[in-house]
C-alpha cells in the first residue's frame, strides 16, 4: 500500500472496500484525520479485533437475515467440513492487514490442497447434499480447482469460478450452473 502513498496524498477522503483491514491502509493516508468511509461484507477481522477498534461508527448495516426476509436471498443450508490448521509460526492469529491475511490463506490453501479434504468434501456431499445444486467456498483458486477435480473424479459435474477469471468465462460457468449443467460450483475469491 505504501506504493500508493504519493497518489493518496492528493485526496481528501478515503473509501476502502474490506474496511476491517483499514489499519494497514491508514499508513498511506496523508494525515490521520483524513475522512474515511468503509464498506465490507466481512464484519470481523482475522486477528479477532472488533470493528470498534478500527472504525469510529457503523452507520448502516444489512445482514443476511434482512435479505432473506425481504426475498433477496433464500434460506441457505450449509455444512462445514472442518480441516485442522495449525497456528502460525508466531502462534495464534496472523497479524492484521490484507497482506498477512492473504499469506495465512495461502498456507491454509496449500494444506487443504495437499490433504484428503477434497475427497472428504465429496464423501460428505454424497451423504448430505447428493444431487442438490451446491456452492463450495474455498480459500483460494488452487484449492477450488482441487475440490472441482475431486468432484469430477467422482462423476459429479463441477466447475470452478474465481475473481480473476475473465468476465465472459465466469458468466458462462454461472450460466452452466443455473442451467443444471454443473451441480457443484467451487468458488474462490469472487
Amino acid at each position: 500500500f505504501t506504493a500508493y502513498e504519493p497518489i493518496m496524498r492528493h485526496f481528501g477522503c478515503f473509501v476502502p472496500d474490506e474496511c476491517p483491514q483499514h489499519g494497514e491502509y491508514c499508513a498511506c493516508l496523508p494525515q490521520p484525520a483524513t475522512p474515511a468511509l468503509g464498506f465490507t461484507a466481512t464484519m470481523s477481522r482475522s486477528d479477532g479485533a472488533g470493528l470498534g477498534q478500527v472504525w469510529q461508527d457503523v452507520a448502516f448495516t444489512r445482514d443476511t437475515s434482512w435479505a432473506i426476509r425481504k426475498g433477496y436471498l433464500v434460506q441457505p443450508v450449509g455444512y462445514r467440513l472442518t480441516i485442522e490448521v495449525p497456528p502460525t509460526a508466531e502462534g495464534g492469529f496472523p497479524p492484521p492487514g490484507p497482506r498477512a491475511f492473504m499469506a495465512s490463506l495461502a498456507g491454509q490453501d496449500a494444506q487443504i490442497t495437499d490433504s484428503i479434504a477434497p475427497e472428504r468434501a465429496v464423501e460428505k456431499w454424497f451423504e448430505l447434499a447428493k444431487d442438490r445444486p451446491t456452492i463450495l467456498f474455498a480459500p483460494l483458486v488452487r484449492s477450488a480447482r482441487a475440490f472441482r477435480d475431486a468432484f469430477l473424479a467422482a462423476g459429479i459435474s463441477a466447475a470452478v469460478v474465481y475473481g480473476d477469471m475473465p468476465d465472459a468465462e465466469r458468466k458462462q460457468v454461472i450460466a452452466d450452473c443455473k442451467a443444471g449443467r454443473s451441480t457443484v460450483l467451487c468458488h474462490a475469491m469472487v
